[in-house]
This record gives C-alpha cells, structure tokens and sequence, in this order.
C-alpha cells in the first residue's frame, strides 16, 4: 500500500498580511493556538510595500496544522494564507522575500499554452488535453479523461506521471531525490509495491510544475538502480491526505484556543466565606395559660410586644451592618485582584517589550554581522582578483617572451634548414652530373663490347644475339595495404591486397610504415557511422609512424631516414609502403620508440588539448572523466598529475576491477569508482571541480554534469555507449554549466593551429622521453592476421591491438 511522502514541521508560514500589522498583532494572534518559540515578520522596513509574509515557529508541530485552518481568516483588512513551511528553520529576510507568498487557498489552474477540448467519441464525452510543447518533441499526448472530472482534478492529473518497472526495495525518499534532481520539484509521490507475484513495484510522482512533464517523458527507458524505468502519463491524481472539513477545522482551532487560556489564566483558588440568609422568626413572649384581662395585664403585653420589636429592630440593623461590611471585603478583594491581574499583564507586557527589543538588537547585529562578512568577503575577492590579475599578467608577459624565443629559435632552425637544404641541393645536382657522365662512360662501354661481340659472332658465323642488363637508377618498392570498398563489418568488408612499383614523385615521399594501432574511429569509419568519409577504395587506420625511404623532387621539409607521423585522418596507415604528399606527414623525433610515435597524432594531443582549450585549470583544481581506461583517459590522468590537478575517474563495473583501480592509480589517479558509486561518493563534496571529460554518453554523462561546479564545462570526446547524451535542467540552469564538443581531426586541418601543433608534439614527446608519460599497452600482430585483429579490437574489454609492420 502506498502512501505520501510528507514530513511534519514547527515553522507555519503565513501571507498576505497587511502592510500595517505589527509584529505584536501576529504574536497576539497565533498564541491563541499554541506557544510560540521565535516568530519574524518581513519585510522589517516599511515602505513601498503591497503585503507581509511571517514564520511563526510553535513548540509543538500540531500547532502548525491547526494553524493552517486560519486560511482566509480576515486579520485587519484582508483573508490570510496559512501554509507549513516545510523545514524548522526560519529563512533570513532575503530568501523568503526571494521565495515569494505561496499559493493561495484556490484551485489551480493549468498553464496558458495548454487547451482543453470535449470530443464526443462513441456516445461518450471525452476530455483532452493538448500540449504543444509535447508535439514539438515527439512525446506522447495526455490520456483522454471523462468529460466530467473536476477541473481542479484535471490540472493534478496533468502534472502526474506513472513510474513503472521500479525496484521491489526502493522507497518514496529514494524515488523522490532521485526525480527531484533530474526533474524538477515533486509535490507528492505515492508508492505501490503491489503483491508478491510482481516482480516490480510502481508509483504515482506529482510535479509541482506541469513544465516537469516534457522532461520526465524524454527519461523514458533510463537506467534506475539497474531497472530501465518505464514513464509515461497518468489517468489519475495522487490520492492526498484527508482534509478535515470546515466544521472539524473550527472545532480544532476553538480547542487549541480554550486549552492556551486555560494554561495561561490558571485560575486563582480562594475560598470565600459564604454567608446563608437567617430565616426571620416571630417570637413570642411565653404565655400563661390563662390570659389576664385587667389593664395591667394589657400594657404589660404591650410593653414586652415594644421591647420585642426593638430587639427585631436591632438584629435587622446589625444584620445590615454586616452585609455592608461583607459587601465591603468583597469589592476590596476584587479590587485587590484585579490591581494584581493587571500588575501582572503590565509585567508581562513589560516583558515582551524587553523580549521584542532583545530580538530586535540580536537581529540588527546578525544583519550588521552579516553585512561586515559580505564586505569582507568583497575585500578579499578583490584582493584575490587584484592578484590573479597581477599572475595573469606576469604569466601573459612570461608566454610572450617564450612565443618570442620560440619564434627566433624557429627562424634559427628555418635558417640551418635552409642552408642543409640548399648544400643538399648542391650535392644532388653535383651526384647527378657525376652519375650522368659515369652513364655516359658505362654506355659507350657497353655499346663498344656490344660492337666487338658482334664482330666475333659475324666472323664465327653465329647468329646468337647479345643481351645486356638493363640499368635501373631509381629504386622502386612493393607492399601490402588493407582495403575496403564499401561500409560494413570492418572483419567482412577489409581485404588484404598487394601493391608494386610505389615510387615518389613531385613533393611526395614514399613511407616504410612501422606501426599503425586499432582505433575505435577506425572501426566506426569502417563501419560508416564516423563523420571523416575518405574516397572509396580506402586504406583503413588514421595514425601510426614511419621511415621516409625514398623522396621526390622539391621535397624540403622531410628527408631520408626521417621519423614521420600523419599530418591529419585519412590518409590510410594500415600498409607496409605508401606513397603520401609531404602536407600529409610530419616529422618528430627520431628518438621516440615505435609505440608512443604511432599513437602521439590522437590519444595523447586529444588529451593536451581538452585540458588546455576550455578551462583555465589551477593546481589543486579536480577534473572529472569517464572512460578513464581508455588511451584518452590514462593520458589524461598522467597530465593532470604532472599538472599537480587531481582526477575523478569513472569506469564500468567489471569481473577484474580491483586489478584496474590499482593500475590507475600506479599512473597517478586520485579517485576511481564506478557509475553506480559517483554520485554517493562525491556529490556534493567539491565546489571545484570545473571540468569534465565524457567519451561515453548517455546516462554517464549525465552523471558527470551533476557534479560540476558553477559555470563548469562538460566536453564530449566519444559516445562509446551509443546512446545520446543525457544532461539534467537544473545544472544548465542554476548552475550555468556549458556542454561542448570536440574533435581532434578538424582541429589539424585549421592552419593557424600548425604552430601549436608542433609546440605540443614536442613537449609531449619531452615528457616521453623524460620518463613522466606512459603508452598504453598494446598487443601487436601482423597485418597478415587481420580478421582476428579487427574481431578484437571490437571485443569489449580486449587489450588495444596494434599492427607492426
């Protein structure tokens, strides 16, 4: 059974309240309800103002849901709105100002771009709902509902969705954050965990926004806590707590008032003396038994009958006496009393004033104190900006004069180049005048012997005829490529072909390639899904290294036995020989070994760059990555340590992983942790980390962004998942994180990037050669067992293969 997730609170916050009421008013108003422990009124300076908000936080958080009763309680000269909170503490004055009144006691109503509609359909009366924002992403459109559902109930269920194929051990917290994060606000959320049989539980999610619907209908299908959840609209609204009825609400709100009186106006226990009227008898004098009849008798009678009344008179005076007395004590009592009661409201009253003004200077000196940090906090960014300005600049001049130096050691080297080229020049001219006139000697030689043979074979009589070797002055080569000519399996589509009499001509050089390695962009340009599309046929493999045998007229920049890379893609590196432009090649260091200059054109330069061009990353600062066992991501890991910049390394869960974290970390790793253990391990936890690296895609992504700091980028090198990248609201929003892309291939073909090409291809290989850079391991193999290497590198996990040649 399922059931909502609200949690109570101490703090009722109440709107729309007069501009004229003070703090006192409300106090006097909402102890009536229950005892108050703070209470604060914004906003503190009157002016321009149209209404007061206040929080009033109660000892007992029952006060709170009697207090919501109050709604549209008239308080001076307008109906209040009473609301929890939702948290026990109470905001400063700036953020609940910024958070606004909230919504009042009427029905809500949907947004203005949606339109409802009744269609008759089949003698029914149907209500639909239509949302061009769902029509323009292609989602579905909300269910038909009966024609006569409430339109309050309508505008719920338009902002509810059905969550299925959930865990049978999750909880509404869990679902809950999770939506709240990746969505936007949710309202309530209702669980259902079903019968046993089920091997899933679902749930009802109701946004506070109907602009959350688009964006949890796109996460359709997205990965839960290993379930792919299923989402889609509800037919019906989250069933909500029962309110009490108007009746109830009154009654609740008289009894919590009758308690307050009873605790603060204890009764004050005195006992009266209590007087009893005394019954008025008639006395009379005894008689004898016979009655006298002379005279003297009957004045006697009269005498004791005067006397009778004069005592009667006496005890009716004094009776009055005593009730005038008695009528006495009682107005001094009473008076006594109410000068008590009312020395006793003075003193409280008194008390207030103190407590009123205690909080007014505790509040004036937590805004004074706050307003001294907020200015010392300005003074110190200042500073701080006056000294990065100061670095920046001292930085700036520094790179200038290394640019400058730079520049004159290349016009140096351009000067030595010219004058070797020009001496070689000089050389081959002279070789080949020098090989011209020994041609010419070796020619007349031959044709002299040819002569003198002819004339033995004429005198003998034979008619053999003389053969004589023919003379090759320019070398030719022969080899192997691998070539495909149409898009497919690269284990079906690649062919292994032969080819003969490779020789340069006019600005080319021919190339003995030595080493060539399987990319993942070599297999999706196989495959025909990758954006650079040579011209068929097509030799397959975009990078490896190689030795110039043999070069053409005019070439200046290589020469024989140079060490060369590709320039740019495409221009094919799985053959033996190849004849290539000299735009298509560069020369490095002759002194890198085979492996890390076949591999320098991408994995190590994507690396250099991305951490160069979008961020400027400090020591101390974190970058973020996924696919960090992949070559990008090792490069990454051992320049950011070489750059004092620690890493956040994110990888698939796998059988060996213990054995993979170790040998990240070897290379310098900070952090390594799967997906399922990024976001409880570091959300959170960094407000620095300004970078991150997703070669992976979909969900992952997704991950990384959650993590970035405010104004942070996240740079997509690769979707290995094949999936479209996920990437929440909330971060774009709030945080104005930047999602960007970026590819090595076209960034070599800018020419005003040819200087930093070859400044970062020499510090690269410096830090090689220096020790401080590792190559990834590869397993090398031949080209002739070409099937089995394309099968593996397309197996996931497989070491990275490479052809040696």
């Amino acid at each position: 059974m399922g059931s909502s997730s609200e949690s109570p609170c101490r703090v009722l916050h109440v709107s729309n309240i007069c501009p004229s009421v003070s703090r006192e008013q409300v106090y006097q108003l909402f102890t009536l309800i229950g005892r108050i422990d703070e209470l604060k009124l914004y906003p503190t300076e009157t002016g321009n103002v149209t209404q007061k908000i206040a929080y009033v936080k109660f000892e007992d958080d029952s006060s709170v849901s009697v207090g919501q009763h109050l709604t549209n309680t008239v308080f001076i000269d307008r109906a209040i709105v009473c609301v929890p909170a939702g948290s026990d503490d109470i905001p400063d004055e700036q953020t609940a100002l910024a958070k606004g009144a909230p919504l009042g006691s009427g029905p809500r109503q949907l947004p203005p771009n949606l339109t409802n509609e009744i269609i008759e359909e089949e003698g029914r009366q149907l209500l639909y709902t239509h949302d061009p924002t769902l029509t323009s992403l292609g989602l579905p459109a909300y269910p038909a509902l009966p024609a006569d559902t409430e339109l309050g109930k309508v505008e719920e269920i338009r902002r509810t969705i059905y969550v299925g194929n959930l865990p049978k051990n999750i909880s509404g917290e869990e679902v809950l954050e999770f939506f709240n994060t990746f969505v936007g606000e949710i309202m309530y959320v209702r669980m259902a965990a079903g019968n046993d049989s089920l091997p899933c539980a679902y749930a009802y999610v109701e946004f506070t926004e109907q602009s959350s619907i688009p964006i949890a209908l796109q996460n359709d299908d997205i990965e839960f806590e290993g379930h792919n959840l299923r989402i889609q609209h509800s037919k019906v609204a989250v069933i909500k707590p029962q309110r009490k009825t108007d009746d109830q609400a009154l009654a609740e709100v008289n009894e919590a008032i009758k308690n307050q009186k009873e605790e603060k106006n204890a009764p004050l226990a005195s006992t009266r003396r209590g007087f009893s009227p005394r019954r008025r008898s008639r006395s009379r004098s005894p008689r004898s038994k016979r009655r006298s009849r002379s005279p003297r008798d009957r004045e006697r009678r009269e005498r004791d009958r005067e006397r009778e009344r004069e005592r009667e008179r006496d005890r009716d005076s004094r009776r009055e006496r005593d009730r005038s007395r008695e009528r006495s004590r009682r107005d001094r009592d009473r008076d006594r009393t109410s000068r008590d009661a009312d020395r006793n409201r003075e003193r409280e009253r008194e008390r207030e004033r103190e407590k009123r003004s205690s909080s007014r200077d505790r509040d004036r000196r937590d805004r004074d104190r706050k307003k001294e940090k907020e200015k010392e906090k300005d003074r110190r960014d200042r500073r701080r900006s006056r000294s990065r300005d100061r670095k920046d600049r001292k930085d700036k001049d520094k790179e200038r004069d290394r640019d400058r130096e730079r520049d004159r050691d290349r016009e140096r080297r351009e000067r030595k180049d010219k004058d070797k080229e020009k001496d070689k020049e000089d050389r081959d001219r002279k070789k080949r005048s020098d090989d011209s006139d020994d041609e010419e000697v070796l020619r007349e030689r031959l044709l002299a012997t040819k002569r003198e043979k002819e004339e033995a074979q004429h005198e003998s009589g034979s008619n053999e005829k003389m053969r004589l070797p023919l003379l090759h002055f320019r070398r030719a080569f022969s080899g192997k490529k691998l070539v495909y000519s149409q898009y497919g399996d690269p284990a079906k589509v690649v062919k292994l072909e032969t080819v003969t009499n490779l020789k340069p001509s006019i600005n080319e050089v021919t190339v003995r390639w030595l080493a060539a390695p399987v990319n993942p962009a070599d297999i999706n340009q196989i495959q025909g899904v990758y954006p650079l599309k040579p011209p068929m046929p097509a030799v397959g493999g975009n990078e490896g290294c190689g030795i110039v045998e043999a070069i053409g007229t005019g070439v200046k920049d290589v020469e024989i036995g140079s060490l060369v890379i590709p320039s740019h893609a495409g221009i094919g590196t799985w053959r033996t020989y190849g004849v290539h432009s000299t735009q298509e090649v560069d020369a490095v260091d002759r002194g890198l070994p085979m492996e890390f200059a076949a591999t320098l054109q991408v994995n190590p330069s994507t690396a250099y760059r991305m951490l160069k061009d979008f961020v400027n990353l400090k020591p101390g600062d974190i970058v973020v990555q996924n696919g960090a066992n992949s070559a990008v991501g090792r490069y990454v890991i051992q320049l950011c340590k070489l750059w004092s910049i620690k890493t956040i390394n994110v990888v698939r869960s796998r059988d060996n992983l213990s054995d993979l974290v170790a040998d990240l970390k070897s290379i310098g790793a900070d952090y390594v942790v799967t997906e399922e253990q990024v976001l409880k391990e570091f959300r959170g936890k960094y407000n620095n980390i300004n970078l991150a690296l997703n070669c992976v895609g979909g969900r992952s992504g997704m991950l990384l962004s959650s993590l970035l700091a405010s104004q942070g980028y996240i740079v997509t090198y690769g979707a290995m998942s094949k999936q479209p990248l996920q990437l929440p609201a909330g971060p774009l929003i709030f945080k104005d994180v930047r999602a960007v892309g970026f590819w090595m291939s076209p960034w070599y073909l800018v020419p005003e990037n040819i200087p930093k090409r070859k400044v970062m291809h020499a510090e690269l290989s410096a830090m090689y050669k220096r020790g401080e850079l590792k190559c990834p391991a590869f397993e090398k193999n031949s080209i002739d067992n070409y099937e089995a290497v394309l099968e593996n590198a397309q197996t996931q996990f497989a070491k990275k293969q490479m052809f040696v040649f």
